[in-house]
This record gives C-alpha cells, structure tokens and sequence, in this order.
C-alpha cells in the first residue's frame, strides 16, 4: 500500500514539472494555440533538451532540479499575473494519464526484471548517473559510444522526487507513453467518449510490459509519435511560419539523436522524408539540411572529444562486397524476419490493413497528397535503412536481425498512426 502511494505521488510529480513549463509562454507569444495534452508533451520534450543540456555542462542533479523550478515558478507566477483560466486544464486527460500509468506502473512493479541490453548497457549508465558521475565518466562503460539521455532520464527520476527502487525512474517511460498517444489520438474528430475508447484501445493494444524492462526503444517510439504531431498541426495550420515550424520541430526531434544511436538515422529518415515532400521550398529544405548537419557534428564532436569508437558497428566485418554470396544471404534473413516481425506488430498490422482500406475504398480521393507522400518515402527509407543497419551492425547478421528486428519496428511504428489520420479525414470513426 505504501508503495502504490509512493507511485501514485510520483505521476503527480510529473504533472507538477510539465504543467508548469516555461515553455507554455514562448508557444503563446508565437500565438500558437495547442491543446492542454500536447502543451504537457512539448513540456516534456523542453525538459529533455534543458536535462541533455545541463549534462554536458557537468551540472549536478541537484542544481539542475533548483535552475528548472525556478523557471517553473517564473511561469506560473506570470500564468497567475495574465489570469491563469482553470478551465482551460483538461481534467479527463489528467485523470485517464493517471489511472492508467498507475495500472502500468503497478503491473510494472510486480516484475522489475530487466531486459538483456537494460540490464548490461543502460542499467548500469543509470546507476553511475543516480550515483552522482558525469556524463564524461560513462566512456569507461560497455558500449561507451551508446548515447545517455535515456539513461540520464531514468537516473533523474529514480532520484526525484523519493530516490527509492530503480523502476520509479522507468514509470516516466509509461507516463510518457500514455500522453504521446492521447495527445495523437486527439486528431480524431469524434464526441469525447467515443475518443477516449479509441485512444485506450490503441493503449491496450501496444502495451506490452517488456517495453518498459529498460530498453530504451519506448521513449524513441513515443518522441516520434509527437514529431508525427507536430507535422500534422503545421499540415493543418496553413498561417504557421514555417521556419517556426521548422525550429520547433528540431527542438522536438533533437533528443531522439541522444537516445539510441538508431534515433539519428531515425531523425535522418525524418528530415530527408520532409525535403522531398516540401522540395519546392528550396530555402527551407536547405534550413533543414544545415540543422540535420549540426546535429551530426554534435554527435560527433562528442564521441571525438572522448576518444570514443562506435563499437556497435562492425563495418570491417559485415559487408563484404568480394563476398556476393554472404550479401544475398544475411538479405534473405533480414527480409524474412522484417516480414515475420512486422506481423507480430498489431500497429504495422493495422496500419497496413487500414492503407488497402484507403487504396480500394477511396481511391486515395484525398486532398494531403503531401502526407500521402510523407508516409510512402518514410517507409521506403526505413526500409532501406533496416537492411543497411543490419548489415552494418555486426558479423553475425542472422543472430542480429532475429534479436533486434521487432525492436527496431517498433520504433518505427508510429508512422502508421498517420493512416488513421486519413481513416478520420473519411470520417470512419463516425
């Protein structure tokens, strides 16, 4: 009972820090109107960048903790001055996040076990960052070129705000979770009830407990289901500046790079999927490939700095072009278990179903065609960048892809939300 208390303070924790954002003004001084669900995720996404920030520059926990709510109080001071309306909070959300990450996090602590990579590769970064030690520190670790963020994260909330068992810093992970899909979901134009089944039937059927056992593919997953939101309220508000856009969205995009070496060529298949959908405007597509570029030189500025190697990647070994037999054969492997995998994804299942729907029903009398082609060259690249990565990941390319393929679709996956943003444009939710 003590311990459910503590889990239930915890969420509620982190509707105190993301409510409170400092972020919420810089949104309103653009006079951008977002609903009271995505303000709690950009909120969220603003204290990942602020927290990724602060551990380059070697600051403690603790003053990091002092600098942030300084900057909440600032804001909600300023909120209470310009007659801060309570109705404008969105209750229902409040309460269907809460009951169900206290479901899931209770589900969660009934079996704390840790996967295999959580166990040898972020556990062990987690525990020296709770520990106190620096980002600069984790060079001497398993897998030293695996970035931090999602290990800084865990860290932060294992400590913040009762420093108890290791598992309340992964409750942030199903908090997360939660709110990306509602704040998704909310696209669909249908009276609230109906909404609200729709978005726990997603919920309930992309919950699996070993998503939270420390890997770190959930957060990727749930930073990419935002982006998707984010795309489509600048698809939808045509008097958005768009290099506003084009800023928010780098900020929004910025911690997948520092997650998993996978979310920069997640962030590369994103931005390269927008220059070719929006190729007309020729400064913009050049904007974005200079941001894309400075992410890079950061990333790699950092591993330089520290004498680090990307060790996850075997290029000497794996792809052997004197060796046209080896190629064709680590293909089928990856070819077979994409297609068995992507089978075992009732996501990819829907999605795919759903797009036949479109293509035979409607006929694709739609009118986004940008989106249309958005989602066609994002699963083209993605794709392409399966069968590299894997051939590129290490020798044994058949062990690796059986292993590693479902995580990487379920990253991935999130780009078939965007059919059911067409599934709400024909009105079948009706």
């Amino acid at each position: 009972m003590e311990e459910l208390i503590f889990i239930i303070f915890q969420i509620f924790f982190f509707f105190l820090l993301f409510f409170i954002s400092p972020l919420n003004l810089i949104l309103k001084s653009a006079k951008l109107k977002f609903s009271y669900i995505d303000q709690v995720n950009l909120n969220i996404i603003f204290f990942l960048n602020i927290l990724l920030i602060s551990s380059f520059m070697m600051t403690k926990n603790s003053h990091f903790v002092i600098f942030y709510f300084i900057l909440c109080l600032i804001s909600l001071f300023i909120k209470i001055y310009r007659k801060f309306e309570i109705k404008k909070i969105d209750f229902n959300f409040i309460f269907i996040t809460l009951i169900l990450s206290t479901i899931f996090s209770i589900d969660l602590a009934t079996s704390i076990e840790l996967s295999w990579d959580a166990k040898w590769f972020w556990f062990l970064k987690a525990s020296a960052l709770h520990a106190g030690n620096n980002i600069y520190l984790l060079r001497d670790f398993t897998a030293p070129d695996y970035p931090h963020l999602g290990s800084l994260v865990w860290s932060f909330f294992w400590k913040y705000p009762f420093n108890l068992n290791e598992y309340f810093g992964r409750i942030f992970y199903i908090f997360f979770f939660i709110t990306s899909i509602l704040s998704f979901m909310d696209i669909i134009k249908v009276e609230y009830l109906k909404k609200i089944f729709i978005s726990l039937l997603f919920i309930f059927l992309i919950y699996e407990k070993s998503i939270f056992s420390g890997n770190q593919e959930i957060l990727i997953f749930s930073l990419f289901v935002i982006n998707l939101k984010m795309f489509l309220i600048f698809l939808e508000k045509k008097k958005i500046n768009t290099y506003f856009f084009a800023n928010l969205f780098i900020f929004s995009i910025f911690p997948l790079t520092w997650i998993k070496n996978e979310g920069f060529f997640l962030t590369v298949t994103i931005i390269f999927s927008l220059i070719l959908i929006f190729y007309r405007f020729s400064n913009f597509s050049a904007y974005l490939i200079l941001i894309l570029i400075l992410i890079f030189f950061l990333r790699q500025i950092f591993l330089f700095t520290q004498n680090i190697a990307l060790e996850s990647f075997e290029f000497d070994k794996t792809l052997k072009f004197s060796n046209f037999e080896n190629i064709l054969g680590n293909s089928f492997f990856i070819l077979k278990d994409l297609i068995i995998y992507s089978l075992l994804q009732p996501l990819i299942i829907l999605g795919i179903i759903s797009i036949l729907y479109i293509i035979f029903s409607h006929k694709f009398i739609l009118k986004n065609k940008k989106l249309i082609n958005f989602i066609f060259i994002f699963l083209l690249l993605k794709i392409i960048f399966i069968f590299f990565a894997f051939h590129f990941s290490m020798e044994n390319v058949e062990w690796q892809s059986q292993v590693g393929m479902k995580r990487v679709l379920f990253q991935f996956s999130p780009i078939y939300l965007l059919v059911f943003y067409f599934l709400n444009k024909i009105k079948i939710f009706k």
